[in-house]
């Protein structure tokens, strides 16, 4: 199989991984064959790529966390914001679920959010679990301990409560988000570390934010959460591949994100899927078929009956995308 844009050149294609909402309903099962009024309604819907059957039969997705219990997180996140919505927190049973169900489902090694994901422009669930995943990822290679990891997982997941509550309360409506999630938390008795970040996650690395925050007063909590945001806002709703974020995150080093949370964050995150067909720098064009956890940046490619994996082949690298 592999990784293709959704388009009409798709008609007639079979599917080789099945289509899935973002709360695990099967919406599409692997093996449809498209038709161009289905390739339409998915991207509709938000979807993008799609994994197509063709004569590689060798490969396995790589995901970060299994599908049934994403879908249980996706579940209870959502349980979490519309208690928010009336008003409603429990700081207690957030971090349980935190402890107990969501950090041991991330796996020990750089995060992969979907390529085929159904990305909806207006998830903030789905966004705050994506965000969520790579930002512990990012802490636990930056030497976080535990408990500086959960609080990272907290203000990940809640970044974003300032939108939901903003949507009930029109006298919110010129507040930032970050403001009125900011207050919240912190009527709420969370820690101060946890609402502060959530308050200055728009800050710039050079100090150029809204509150000017200098470089030696930030808070790396925020840092994380910036550079992260950012990369899978423009995953979600920029209709980009991900190493196309990476670029564009990668221009802003200096300037936006710090530098050495951005080195960990690179190393945090698969940006080019399995399934991708590339071509690399000798003219040979073949696809992603496996990771390389020790650096994400160099995978192993098969072409015809030939794997290169890029961390023995230094000279090697991916020249151009065909997708």
């Amino acid at each position: 199989m592999h990784l293709a844009r959704l388009g009409s050149n798709l008609e007639n294609k079979k599917l080789a991984v099945a289509i899935k909402s973002r709360d695990g309903t099967k919406l599409v099962n692997e093996g449809t064959i498209l038709t161009i009024r289905l390739i339409e309604r998915l991207i509709t819907s938000g979807l993008s790529t799609v994994y197509i059957e063709d004569d590689n039969y060798d490969i396995e997705l790589n995901m970060s966390i299994d599908a049934n219990k994403q879908a249980m997180i996706y579940r209870k996140l959502k349980d979490v914001f519309t208690r928010i919505e009336k008003n409603e927190f429990n700081h207690v049973e957030l971090m349980h679920f935190i402890r107990a169900d969501f950090l041991p489902e991330i796996k020990n090694e750089p995060v992969s959010i979907p390529a085929d994901q159904v990305m909806d422009k207006e998830d903030l669930i789905q966004h705050s679990i994506n965000v969520a995943m790579l930002a512990v990822r990012t802490a636990r290679l930056l030497g976080f301990v535990m408990d500086k990891i959960e609080t990272m997982a907290f203000v990940a997941l809640l970044h974003d409560i300032g939108k939901v509550i903003k949507n009930k309360d029109p006298m919110l409506k010129n507040t930032p988000h970050y403001e009125v999630a900011f207050d919240f938390l912190k009527k709420k008795n969370c820690t101060v570390l946890s609402y502060m970040a959530v308050r200055f996650q728009e800050e710039n690395y050079d100090g150029s934010g809204t509150y000017r925050v200098g470089k030696d007063k930030q808070i790396d909590y925020a840092k994380i959460l910036s550079i992260c945001d950012f990369y899978e806002t423009l995953q979600r709703t920029g209709n980009l591949m991900p190493y196309e974020c990476y670029e564009r995150t990668q221009a802003m080093v200096n300037s936006k994100f710090d530098p050495e949370v951005f080195e960990a964050y690179r190393d945090s995150i698969y940006i080019y899927p399995i399934g991708l067909q590339v071509q690399l720098n000798n003219r040979v064009e073949g696809i992603i078929v496996q990771q390389n956890q020790s650096y994400p940046l160099r995978p192993i490619v098969k072409a015809d009956d030939q794997s290169y994996n890029l961390m023995e082949n230094l000279s090697l690298f991916i020249q151009k995308v065909a997708i």
